[in-house]
């Protein structure tokens, strides 16, 4: 029987996922499943609905004393923590990670723009949301995952960060913020390493992965990234593995480099005044000040 993971990266989204999940996976004792954001336990955004196609991630785990996957839908879904309960249990570590929620939600809307699918500026995009989020036909218009594109909404983290408190405990779920986690020479790296019960003294090359950027064409990003019909006889002729492979290389084939403009003070002080007060609950939640952490003080 497949080895499944006992411990989840779950988000939240543009905050360093993809590099710990990254470090993670050459560390000699943790299996990290052969894609990420496999999201099987989110299938709207995009993610393996077969059971037995998510299993085949994680072939080869047998012998590893950790095995894990990240999918940042995860954090987000509400839907999410039971559905891993449900199929894992409860006795799972949880690793989450919170980026200050205005560069997190500009961070966001610059992937979606760089993705095609976002056509409206940061900060008509910002006003657009709460329209998106109660037009029950703007997923299937957009063709993305309504939260994908729901920037404030997706960046007010309490009630998502609750919702795993509540169901796997303060035990199971670590938290940390990307600000101190990403820091020159990742000191907290080896904490999270013990509290994984795995050698803390792996080295990860510091590097950063899923930078800002464009891609090179659209049409390639749809083929590699949405749900297509001619595209399924693949799915019985090329093992899930080999599939991950040859879709990561092609997506990093396609994609360039390039940082975002700096935020508008216009969008930056509408974000600070909406997201202020749930930074407030976060911060009694978790006993820390985010608001000094993340300057949400004044403008």
């Amino acid at each position: 029987m497949t080895k499944l993971p006992n411990f989840l990266i779950v988000g939240a989204a543009k905050s360093g996922t993809t590099s710990l999940y990254e470090y993670l996976r050459t560390h000699p004792q943790i299996f990290m499943s052969k894609r990420k954001e496999p999201a099987h336990f989110e299938p709207k955004a995009g993610g393996i609905t077969s059971w037995e196609e998510y299993c085949r991630l994680f072939e080869g785990a047998d012998g590893f004393r950790r095995v894990g996957e990240a999918s940042v839908s995860y954090l987000m879904s509400p839907e999410a923590p039971e559905r891993i309960e449900r199929a894992l249990g409860k006795d799972l570590d949880i690793i989450v990670l919170l980026r200050n929620p205005v560069d997190m939600a500009y961070s966001n809307w610059g992937h979606q723009v760089r993705e095609g699918y976002e056509k409206l500026d940061f900060l008509a995009a910002l006003h657009d949301e709460e329209r998106r989020l109660n037009d029950s036909d703007f997923s299937q218009t957009a063709g993305r995952w309504i939260y994908d594109m729901s920037y404030a909404f997706r960046a007010a983290y309490s009630a998502q960060v609750q919702r795993y408190l509540d169901r796997f405990g303060r035990d199971r779920v670590h938290i940390y913020l990307f600000e101190e986690f990403f820091r020159p020479g990742l000191a907290l790296y080896p904490q999270l390493l013990r509290t994984l019960g795995v050698d803390p003294h792996h080295c990860a090359a510091e590097e950063a992965h899923n930078r800002a950027g464009t891609v090179r064409s659209v049409f390639a990003r749809r083929v590699l990234t949405e749900r297509m019909t001619w595209k399924e006889p693949f799915k019985l002729v090329i093992p899930a593995a080999l599939r991950a492979r040859m879709m990561d290389s092609l997506a990093r084939f396609n994609r360039v480099d390039q940082a975002l403009a700096p935020m508008s003070m216009e969008a930056r002080r509408y974000l600070k005044a909406k997201l202020r007060q749930d930074v407030e609950a976060l911060s009694g939640l978790l006993g820390r000040d985010l608001k000094a952490i993340w300057r949400f003080d004044g403008s």
